[in-house]
């Protein structure tokens, strides 16, 4: 789930709150991924998008961001998905910079 370009869906100012949908540069960093099996992925500034291609070799993923509109964005892709992903607020890593799993 992701937000039109604007609250009307036509080019204009975007919200300041704003969760980016799949575009051409999503796609690129998909394909960026290494798609090997791994327990645990971290997704740094969580909208869905990542977390969603990370869920397919990931046992965990963790998705990290700001916007607590997006943090709900990528639970509400979860949920639809059926996918259980631990989503933190904070900055970058801050959140998980004291978990041994990491």
């Amino acid at each position: 789930m992701a937000d039109l370009m604007t609250d009307t869906g036509t080019p204009g100012p975007i919200r300041a709150d704003h969760v980016l949908c799949v575009s051409p540069s999503s796609r690129n960093l998909s394909v960026s991924i290494i798609h090997a099996p791994v327990a645990t992925a971290l997704d740094i500034g969580v909208g869905g998008v990542q977390a969603m291609h990370l869920s397919t070799h990931a046992d965990q993923v963790t998705g990290i961001d700001l916007s607590t509109r997006a943090l709900r964005f990528a639970a509400t892709t979860a949920a639809l998905n059926k996918l259980d992903w631990e989503l933190l607020y904070g900055d970058m890593v801050e959140p998980v910079a004291a978990s041994t799993s990491w």
